[in-house]
């Protein structure tokens, strides 16, 4: 585990022997004798529970992602018997800040993170050693190598799609390219079979407006994840890109869960008899 995970580690195993160290002064020792009248009690921190993951002292669940994503993901994994997942992460971004799978890396899931920012390549490096870290971009045909368009002052927003670089412009009314760099393109499906050994537990996809093409060119019917997160916002509008959730029920996958900018689905199959399919 990299330094940034074993702090959060360290801190959080700390904070709750504290907690248990406190709560278990309050408890009389076994032999003692319990007179059986009212007693002033002094207030003190209830003991963490054990096996719940991050948490801060007063028991809220700490989140990673861009909008409580992780904790989602964690939920439904773990509802399909999947505690420590694996997982291949497609615009892993920062290792930690607004990440979907930091939260899951730090209670024992493994997984791949393709990152073409070469900043946060290197830094998930440090970051999230036991991680795999591809610094290339995922290609959608035959190229080996695309366009990388880093925005001014918005890593988050960098993307391979020309449309999504002029949407951009057109809605903030000036120049928002900082430069044009040459990134290498692995396929997904190569991705999968190479680095992956076949289908993660979790594929989460967030690549700025090509999102539906990198699914499109996934093989189903070889690759099958127990759960997707795709984003599914249209940058700056409130509208959702209806092709992704379309896609995704043509392949058997049923919306469980989401926010505002990404939607989760499982895999029918993981559901057992009795779904309900939205």
């Amino acid at each position: 585990m990299g330094a940034g995970a074993a702090e959060v580690a360290g801190r959080l195993r700390a904070e709750a022997d504290a907690a248990n160290a406190a709560a278990g002064t309050h408890a009389p020792p076994p032999d003692a004798k319990v007179e059986h009248k009212p007693q002033p009690q002094e207030p003190y921190d209830p003991p963490v529970p054990p096996n719940v993951g991050p948490l801060d002292p007063d028991g809220r669940l700490l989140s990673f992602a861009q909008q409580g994503e992780d904790l989602i993901l964690r939920n439904v994994l773990e509802s399909l018997g999947i505690p420590k997942p694996s997982y291949l992460d497609v615009g892993s971004y920062h290792p930690v800040v607004s990440n979907n799978t930091y939260l899951l890396y730090a209670i024992g899931g493994r997984g791949v993170l393709v990152e073409p920012n070469p900043f946060f390549a290197e830094m998930s490096r440090k970051l999230r050693p036991e991680d795999e870290m591809l610094a290339v971009g995922v290609g959608i045909g035959e190229e080996r190598e695309a366009d990388y368009y880093v925005i001014r002052g918005r890593p988050q927003l960098n993307t391979f799609s020309k449309q999504q670089l002029e949407r951009y412009v057109e809605q903030s009314g000036e120049q928002v390219l900082e430069r044009t760099v040459k990134v290498p393109l692995l396929p997904i499906d190569e991705i999968l079979d190479k680095h992956c050994k076949g289908a993660p537990d979790l594929l989460s996809v967030d690549v700025e407006g090509l999102d539906l093409q990198i699914l499109e060119s996934m093989s189903f019917d070889k690759y099958r994840p127990a759960v997707l997160c795709v984003e599914t916002l249209v940058y700056n509008t409130k509208q959702i890109v209806g092709g992704v959730v379309d896609f995704l029920r043509e392949r058997r996958y049923a919306v469980r869960g989401g926010t505002f900018v990404n939607t989760v689905f499982v895999d029918e199959e993981r559901l057992g008899e009795g779904r309900v399919t939205l």
